[in-house]
């Protein structure tokens, strides 16, 4: 009986431990969420989060919600994506979101939908169509052309470097 009442009381005080460690609240439409189906979920560099959803970008301050709308058929083709909702951040404050074929761009300054997304690349120095383009960890920026031809962009750089030609 002494063992049994010795395990009831560890039972119940690791309960109080792990209430304390583990705190979460889940957020959904009636905190203002845009939909309940998540796409995907990133973190801004200024500590705000942001939701990918069906039809929205939501960006969570931690109180409130705004929201970027994205024109799909202003989208920049990206036909070499087939995947679903991926997030980048770029060097110069703007969002990029990847999903099925189509790459969509947000600047976070004015928190409007960029809808001239091949200006963006010519003014880089890229003149061919970027069928991929992906963000790595330290904010280059990587380009892949319908000719082959995969472009690099160095954070706090203008121009783009061209990196090598692919041959699949």
């Amino acid at each position: 009986m002494k063992y049994f009442l010795l395990f009831i009381a560890f039972f119940y005080c690791s309960q109080l431990l792990a209430q304390v460690e583990f705190v979460f609240s889940p957020i959904n439409t009636s905190d203002g969420l845009s939909d309940n189906r998540v796409r995907a979920i990133a973190q801004l560099s200024d500590g705000r989060m942001v939701f990918a959803t069906e039809g929205l970008v939501n960006i969570y301050d931690g109180t409130e919600f705004s929201y970027l709308h994205a024109d799909d058929n202003k989208a920049y083709p990206v036909p070499n994506y087939n995947g679903f909702h991926r997030f980048y951040m770029d060097d110069e404050n703007r969002l990029w979101l990847k999903n099925q074929t189509k790459l969509a761009c947000f600047d976070l300054h004015t928190e409007m939908f960029v809808a001239n997304v091949d200006s963006l690349f010519r003014s880089s120095g890229i003149i061919n169509s970027v069928i991929d383009f992906f963000v790595d960890s330290h904010q280059n920026s990587w380009y892949l052309t319908n000719s082959n031809d995969l472009f690099f962009k160095r954070k706090g750089e203008n121009k783009v470097l061209q990196s090598l030609k692919m041959f699949w």
